[in-house]
């Protein structure tokens, strides 16, 4: 039995090796880059990080590339693996945890700071020693950011039985109180929603009274065989003071969209929900009035992906395609369209667009050039281009040739870092 044994622990040790041997082998054929930039002020670039494969068959390896270099996946220690795969980047978010860890580490999430204070808030369902049923509410946290000192509040919701589901959106703070924004939603047997509300609530911080409330309304009243979507369009760090609540509204039709007769005669017909109508909603804090804009609405196909961002005093609509980018940015101020442009691949000197991120007072548009990936930062202000980086060998790979190399990298994602 024991020879069985020790024959297994080599059979192991020879396979481990034979892995260290390959895995290290790859690790030394595999180039390093960097995102340099190619027009614009090359600080653009600083905050950028490119994650892709880099193919060289049979290898082939997970790498992110950025202004300070490349990194393979297979460089990463174990916890570096881990973080990458299991904890998102969020940079106000990360950058709150260096500052704060200690208010942080409870619960790694945050929805409204200023300079005097930090607050998170929870929609939780607690039970009371009076009550048999749960009551809504809300859980705050507070951190003063001069003393460090903390301390928690719970604010006891109104009941509302035509939802079933609830959550919040938003935190402001407005002299003495906090409004908070609840989305409200009504989940049917069958899986269809009732119609969603979205309601502000004013909190006193002193003893979590609740002082009144208002409902913002979008205007849309689904009718039979319809229904209406609320989604909120967050800026970049959503937890800093702003005087808006940006909300996306589309009325939807569920519809007959394809139909097909089998050679027996038997027809069989597929159904899908097709967007009739589309309005930007603007809740105002300060005065507490709605501003609404009717958006046109255009179909969409497997090809093309809709998003809306909200990037500085604007809301940017952006419909994309690998062949191109139809932008239109509205004004929070004023609430007009400002621009639109149709940006296309050729436009933006590359083959193909392949995603669009919002930075705090950029839009990004990661890019697919003839031999190599780019990106490009437009100012949301204008709609201009004024910043493009591309993807190049490091110094350390001087005196190899750049092309073949460069092809075999294909970066698909952007994110922000900071």
């Amino acid at each position: 039995m024991k020879k069985y044994a020790i024959a297994a622990v080599f059979a192991a040790f020879i396979v481990l090796v034979i892995g260290i041997y390959y895995v290290q082998a790859a690790g030394e054929r595999n180039p390093q880059f960097r995102l340099v930039a190619t027009e614009g002020d090359a600080k653009e670039a600083d905050s950028l990080v490119l994650w892709g494969w880099y193919t060289d068959a049979p290898y082939s390896e997970r790498v992110k590339v950025s202004a300070s270099g490349s990194r393979y996946y297979g460089e990463l220690s174990y916890f570096g693996r881990m973080k990458e795969e299991f904890i998102h980047n969020v940079p106000p978010i990360d950058r709150l945890v260096r500052q704060y860890p200690d208010f942080m580490r409870e619960d790694r999430t945050a929805d409204y700071q200023d300079d005097e204070l930090l607050v998170r808030v929870k929609s939780d369902p607690w039970f009371q020693a009076d009550k048999a049923d749960a009551t809504r509410g809300l859980a705050f946290d507070f951190l003063d950011k001069r003393t460090k000192r903390t301390r928690s509040l719970r604010a006891d919701l109104p009941e509302n039985a035509a939802f079933n589901g609830y959550g919040v959106i938003d935190v402001q703070r407005s002299g003495d109180s906090f409004k908070v924004a609840m989305y409200y939603e009504n989940l049917r047997a069958g899986g269809t929603r009732g119609t969603p509300e979205i309601r502000i609530y004013d909190v006193n911080p002193e003893n979590g009274g609740i002082t009144g409330s208002v409902t913002v309304d979008s205007g849309l009243q689904p009718a039979d065989g319809q229904e209406l979507i609320l989604r909120e369009v967050q800026s970049y760090d959503w937890t800093l003071p702003s005087g808006y609540l940006v909300l996306d509204a589309s009325l939807m039709e569920v519809r007959k969209i394809d139909e097909t007769e089998s050679a027996n005669g038997v027809r069989a017909s597929a159904a899908g929900q097709v967007e009739v109508e589309r309005r930007l909603v603007v809740y105002r804090y300060d005065t507490g009035t709605v501003d609404v804009v009717t958006l046109p609405v255009e179909p969409l196909n497997e090809q093309t992906r809709e998003s809306l961002y909200r990037v500085g005093a604007e809301v940017l609509r952006i419909r994309l395609s690998s062949e191109s980018a139809v932008i239109q940015g509205y004004g929070l101020g004023d609430m007009k369209l400002h621009y639109e442009k149709t940006l296309s691949a050729r436009d933006l000197q590359a083959e193909s667009i392949t995603q669009s991120v919002a930075g705090p007072n950029r839009l990004y548009l990661l890019l697919q050039e003839q031999d190599r990936p780019a990106v490009a930062a437009m100012d949301p202000e204008g709609g201009n281009i004024v910043f493009r980086g591309e993807a190049a060998l490091d110094d350390a790979e001087e005196g190899k040739s750049a092309s073949p190399l460069l092809n075999n990298l294909r970066l698909y994602s952007l994110y922000m870092r900071e």
